[in-house]
């Protein structure tokens, strides 16, 4: 979709015909409810946004890093949950040795991996419910785990064997037939843990709300499209604003102590397609505007970007102005933009960003490990975006034996559960959680006497709109 930006809302606009008739009445209604039309990590919302998400494996498979999400739902009635994950590195085509003296196929260095490709699943948040789950299992809100993206992850381009699986999830309400709804009580953040350096981070998601319906009802006659507009829901900034220690070593505390700093900085444009048949990833040029201590301005850095970026500020391409040498102070102001480029790519599009920082201080040579901290960033100015995907009706599967999700074990689900029984060890479909009880990866006789025991009964989740209490 072409770009807009919304006015700022401090700015008054002085324009003449119909079309500002328009604008001004889209903007009082943005303007209705809040002071500002702007996604907040800070508020409650309708849609979440968790910009960085990625599993890390050693070598030999061990998982050595997980990102926890979070969500809560804050008021006392149930709500259905929309997540889509998006794998933000593109598509790797296999790997193949050379072929044999005597005509033999070559030897599989390194399999394919799916890129740009993204999962939808649904959840269940009951009355006042605070739940989370793991990227890598899903567990224990019973949905299918973000892993499934690519399992067991891609080569992370080091020479160590660790590979990773790396991109973005979104999370909003919606009704049983799976159109957003209304719904300004949810929250959430990110956890990332890793268990090989004994670090972790933690942000909070951008939260946007919903700014058309009543709690509870559609937000338009349009489902399956979310408007980030102001009107529909919040709008997204026009730029981003980073602050930034300069890469390298740094003495913050002026010990004469030199400690390497660095910042992960995770970049991703919001419009999204996320159909079955869709348009592709989006594409935009990154313009990075630098400012030292010095309120010395370096002018301009820039790099295209698709669907998703994660970068070190050091690792950034020259010039990039992010390191001590270039910046020539210890720290710097930034400001982002998504841009459309004619002359370096005819489909890139100008687009609304969201990103996080995550600061990297390096204790090693103190036999420490690396701390980090990491935030959503904040912005300037406001600019539309849409979210496309297919409403569907919710299939809710991951509560014990509701594999139809009507909120009992009953008839419904017999068929969907005899499907799902793989015998004892053998890997079960994703879908199939539902029917694992145990939760050890297969269905085997003793989920089968589990769900037995169930028929006739609601999951020990809740049954669905079993919630009394205020309407908030």
């Amino acid at each position: 979709m072409p770009r807009r930006r919304l006015p700022p809302p401090i700015c008054t606009w002085h324009v003449l015909g119909a079309a500002v008739l328009v604008c001004v009445a889209t903007w009082s209604l943005a303007r209705a409810g809040s002071p500002d039309c702007r996604p907040s990590a800070n508020q409650k919302g309708s849609l979440l946004v968790f910009p960085a998400v990625e599993i890390q494996w050693d070598g030999e498979g061990n998982l050595t890093q997980d990102t926890i999400i979070s969500l809560t739902n804050d008021i006392a009635s149930d709500v259905y949950i929309q997540l889509h994950y998006v794998n933000g590195d593109a598509p790797l085509e296999a790997v193949y040795g050379k072929p044999g003296e005597k005509g033999e196929k070559p030897e599989l260095i390194e399999r394919s991996h799916p890129g740009w490709n993204s999962l939808k699943c649904e959840g269940l948040l009951t009355c006042d419910q605070p739940m989370y789950f793991s990227a890598f299992s899903g567990r224990p809100l019973g949905v299918v785990p973000f892993s499934n993206l690519d399992p067991s992850g891609r080569p992370d381009g080091s020479d160590s064997g660790r590979r990773h699986l790396r991109g973005y999830v979104l999370a909003w309400a919606v009704d049983r037939n799976g159109a957003e709804i209304h719904w300004n009580h949810l929250a959430g953040t990110a956890t990332t843990v890793n268990f090989a350096d004994g670090s972790a981070f933690e942000y909070e998601a951008y939260v946007l709300q919903a700014r058309s319906g009543s709690n509870g009802f559609s937000t338009d006659d349009n489902p399956g499209q979310l408007l980030l507009n102001g009107v529909e829901y919040d709008a997204l900034y026009e730029t981003l604003l980073l602050n930034f220690f300069s890469s390298g070593d740094q003495d913050p505390s002026l010990r004469g102590i030199g400690l390497p700093f660095d910042t992960d900085l995770t970049l991703m444009p919001v419009q999204s397609d996320l159909r079955g048949k869709n348009f592709g990833p989006v594409r935009t040029f990154l313009r990075f505007d630098v400012w030292n201590q010095n309120e010395h301005h370096f002018g301009t850095s820039r790099r295209m970007i698709t669907m998703w970026d994660q970068e070190l500020l050091s690792r950034h391409p020259e010039p990039s102005y992010f390191t001590r040498e270039q910046l020539q102070t210890d720290v710097g102001y930034a400001r982002i933009d998504g841009l459309a480029n004619v002359a370096c790519d005819p489909f890139a599009i100008p687009a609304a960003l969201v990103g996080v920082s995550n600061r990297v201080i390096d204790f090693s040579k103190y036999e420490c490990q690396k701390e980090s901290s990491a935030r959503t960033l904040p912005g300037d100015g406001c600019e539309e975006a849409a979210i496309t995907y297919d409403a569907q009706p919710v299939r809710l599967c991951g509560r014990e034996g509701d594999c139809n999700g009507n909120g009992l074990v009953e008839v419904g689900d017999v068929l969907e559960f005899n499907l799902c029984i793989s015998g004892p060890g053998e890997k079960t479909a994703e879908h199939c959680v539902c029917a694992d009880f145990d939760e050890d990866g297969d269905v085997d006789l003793l989920d089968i006497a589990f769900f037995q025991r169930m028929a006739g009964r609601a999951p020990s989740a809740g049954s669905l709109n079993v919630c009394e209490g205020d309407d908030r």
